[in-house]
């Protein structure tokens, strides 16, 4: 015959045996399932940070800073902050420019990459021809009511243009004649 109470703590040892075990599973689940979920998160994150990109280039206007740290970074690619500090090339504190590059970053127009004990990595996300197309446009709808007639007749009066700027000028306008028709026919 077994012993009673040898068969009781047998059975409660292997009881929290089974659940220490049952318990460690369902850590590692739980773990496993917020890793995969972080990555998702990240994922979308990062996807949504695009789609916000083209919106805000549509409403946001850059500072003059901000437009100095876009430069540096569209020719100099992914940087740290200490790294965009250094090629600035004019005195300007570490915190403002810590500042301006976390505005870019909210307007979404930088991405900060954080791996490992590296420092953060801030690259552009914009194109220097988003940019400069959205601030022309912004111009020509302040200062000319959305006409641009008047603004090319002040730039080509004021300026002394190249025989080669007037070249692409003409270019330009041919094309624009070119688009035109074929919108016509269509």
């Amino acid at each position: 015959m077994s012993n009673p109470v040898r068969t009781t703590w047998k059975s409660q040892r292997q009881k929290f045996h089974e659940k220490t075990v049952d318990d460690y599973y369902l850590r590692r689940i739980n773990y496993d399932t917020c890793r995969l979920l972080a990555r998702m998160v990240c994922a979308l994150r990062l996807t949504q940070r695009v789609t916000e990109v083209a919106v805000s280039l549509e409403r946001a206007n850059p500072s003059q800073g901000e437009l100095e740290l876009l430069s540096v970074l569209w020719e100099h690619g992914q940087l740290s902050l200490s790294e965009v500090h250094e090629r600035i090339g004019r005195d300007v504190g570490y915190t403002t420019i810590q500042t301006r590059l976390n505005r870019l970053f909210d307007k979404g127009w930088v991405q900060r990459t954080k791996t490992g004990k590296q420092p953060t990595q801030y690259a552009a996300l914009v194109e220097p021809d988003q940019v400069r197309e959205t601030q022309l446009d912004l111009i020509v709808e302040k200062v000319a009511q959305g006409s641009v007639v008047p603004l090319v007749a002040h730039l080509v009066q004021g300026a002394s243009l190249t025989r080669d700027e007037l070249t692409e000028l003409k270019q330009l306008i041919r094309d624009a004649e070119r688009r035109q028709q074929s919108g016509k026919e269509n």
